[in-house]
């Protein structure tokens, strides 16, 4: 391994166990440059496999670990909290006291370095010790920035059963709230970092402690400290700090958000209803909202039941901006395949930040009760149109377009489908301009169904 100039010396005064060191944390920190490039989000739900270790997903910073390891892991239950953009979204993590390991990933707010940044989160304490640990730290962007005390870091600790929460800066003492939080209870903490112009150590960190809707308005923070050690260049990355000494506590954590005003924690939109219903093949999605602030609009978003992962984006509404009357919103998904699906909307404002709202029951798209062919639509078109039909019984399927001639010009479809509602897609690109047919076949549970429509291609 080349070693650069800047960070050559003797080799040779150093013990063979320092050596060892020397050379693991070399290969660490090249390796960072591939590990952390590309993991920036804005907010962090841990939408992803139950059972998977986080290392998979962030950027894993330490230890260099070789052999069996008890990781950081992705499980459930989500987090719940009223009025909170990172609520009942994905699944948490739990952090232990089984085996350091440290956990980063860049949010959307890389190397800011002016204001304030707020860090909000939803945490469930579930033991502490007496003398107080870290669990959450906020962090630079500079990949060779390899101090995972970073800016500062958010305590807790036990005190006569109850449970204090506090903040600290690099390795200074933590600052505590008073003591009178309750095990096995979710609360909403926001993490203040302010930067401040001139000077080396004059930044402030600042702590709030919600058990309940977080307010519109800014109020007098719980924990206020102005620490004495240098001052950070940036923000840019939260890191997860699970400890192996006598005062890592045991925690979990869910709903991240790096956010650079304080409105940003309250929802900028509340919804007073979200319904679906089906009509046919089609459905219809409704919602209500109370009140909006800075609203840009919604993206319509849709995947399968039992995809872990796989929400697709199927439409866009867009929002009034600000206003205090109730709003209706309205968007039709046409003709989904038969099939369960979920559906969410993902609000997001003018600056960016955004939030989701989960339609509550799955949608159930059943089998018709008939054959169809319909209509393609639209028509005339150019150059794409779409066809759909429907069948009730499981099939051999051939869906073909042929010229005004008869000559085949392309198969649609040629296979087995179950029962259900379908919809294809034909691209007359390369054809000319005129009148086309299309004709479908099916042949399945003892019965056969045919018939043939025109479609016009106007260019």
């Amino acid at each position: 391994m080349h070693v650069p100039k800047s960070l050559k010396f003797s080799l040779n005064k150093l013990t063979f166990r320092n050596k060892i060191k020397f050379m693991r944390n070399m290969i660490f920190m090249f390796c960072c440059i591939f590990i952390f490039a590309g993991r920036i989000q804005s907010q962090e739900n841990f939408e992803y496999p139950t059972g998977d270790s986080l290392y998979q997903h962030w950027g894993y910073y330490s230890p260099l670990v070789f052999g069996p390891y008890k990781h950081i892991i992705i499980s459930p239950p989500t987090l719940t909290f009223p009025l909170y953009s990172g609520s009942t979204l994905g699944n948490s993590v739990m952090l232990d006291t089984v085996d350091l390991e440290i956990l980063r990933t860049f949010m959307n707010h890389v190397g800011f370095s002016s204001g304030n940044v707020y860090i909000s989160f939803i945490a469930r304490a579930g033991a502490a010790k007496p003398d107080g640990g870290r669990f959450i730290n906020s962090g630079g962007s500079l990949i060779f920035n390899n101090n995972f005390m970073s800016e500062g870091g958010v305590y807790t600790k036990d005190s006569s059963g109850k449970i204090a929460f506090g903040i600290a800066k690099n390795n200074e003492q933590p600052v505590y709230t008073p003591a009178v939080y309750n095990r096995a209870t979710n609360y909403l903490i926001i993490y203040k970092y302010s930067f401040v112009d001139g000077g080396t150590s004059n930044d402030s960190l600042s702590l709030f402690v919600f058990s309940s809707a977080c307010p519109s308005l800014e109020p007098a923070p719980l924990v206020s400290i102005k620490p004495s050690s240098p001052d950070f260049p940036d923000i840019g990355s939260v890191w997860l700090y699970q400890g192996l000494n006598s005062n890592s506590p045991r925690i979990r954590v869910d709903g991240i958000n790096m956010m650079s005003s304080w409105d940003n924690n309250v929802l900028p939109v509340e919804l007073s209803s979200f319904n679906a219903n089906v009509e046919r093949s089609d459905v219809n999605l409704n919602w209500t909202v109370v009140s909006e602030i800075n609203n840009s609009g919604f993206d319509v978003e849709r995947k399968s039941n039992g995809e872990s992962n796989s929400w697709n984006k199927i439409g866009f509404v867009e929002g009034r901006g600000t206003t205090n009357e109730p709003m209706t919103y309205y968007y039709k998904d046409s003709k989904p395949e038969s099939g369960r699906y979920q559906y969410r909307l993902k609000q997001s404002d003018f600056n960016g930040n955004f939030e989701y709202f989960t339609l509550e029951n799955d949608v159930v798209i059943g089998t018709p009760v008939s054959f169809t062919l319909n209509q393609n639509y639209p028509n005339p078109f150019n150059p794409v149109s779409k066809i759909d039909f429907a069948i009730p019984v499981n099939g051999l399927v051939t869906l073909k377009v042929y010229d005004i001639l008869g000559k085949e010009v392309t198969v649609l479809i040629n296979e087995v489908k179950e029962a259900g509602f379908y919809s294809v897609k034909f691209d007359g690109t390369n054809l000319s301009s005129g009148v086309y047919f299309y004709s479908i076949n099916v042949d399945g549970g003892g019965q056969k169904f045919s018939k043939t429509l025109k479609l016009v291609l106007s260019k």
